[in-house]
């Protein structure tokens, strides 16, 4: 297709596993990064771009998987033992970004639901219905879920909501005010 042609003598990768291409990598990260933020709309519409380009919903998840690994990595062991890796990866600064934004437990969590979800997609009459549920399971499971009263420690949805979260712990959760 389209995307083997332009990527031509570049599809292999440094893991030598076979990626989607750059553009196609930029939704995985849209999807992360979303789910990062609790924004279930930019899940839904990126699912729907996905739709339109005909891109493969198992594809997005494995990548997805692949992208969550590495994250987990960089959580768990940060910059030990990637300096090279920082020069010569193009996904490194959106990886760090993501890896600093989802809570490690988040990034558990995803991974296993995208490896999990990718039996479900040929169960579903739509793979893309179901893609969207697979990701959105993510929002139904984070914790504290919206409502997030009690999750001061919760900081995944970006500095705005640590904000809000923030004034949220200086009044008491319990007793009305006054």
């Amino acid at each position: 297709g389209q995307a083997s042609a332009w990527g031509r003598g570049r599809l292999e990768e440094p893991s030598g596993r076979l990626l989607l291409g750059r553009w196609d990598r930029s939704y995985v990260f849209r999807l992360v990064g979303a789910l990062a933020e609790g924004d279930g709309k930019t899940v839904v519409d990126t699912v729907d771009v996905l739709r339109v380009h005909g891109l493969s919903a198992a594809s997005t998840l494995e990548d997805m998987a692949a992208v969550l690994q590495r994250m987990a990595v960089l959580q768990a062991v940060p910059q030990a033992g990637h300096p090279a890796a920082d020069a010569s990866d193009p996904d490194a600064g959106e990886l760090e970004r993501l890896a600093a934004l989802l809570p490690p437990d988040e990034t558990q969590l995803l991974y296993s639901i995208c490896l999990h979800g990718r039996g479900e997609l040929g169960l579903a009459p739509d793979e893309y219905a179901a893609l969207t549920m697979v990701l959105l399971r993510l929002l139904a499971f984070k914790p504290g879920g919206f409502a997030g009263a009690g999750t001061a420690t919760g900081l995944g949805a970006g500095a705005a909501a640590e904000k809000k979260t923030l004034k949220l712990a200086e009044t008491p959760a319990v007793l009305p005010p006054g």
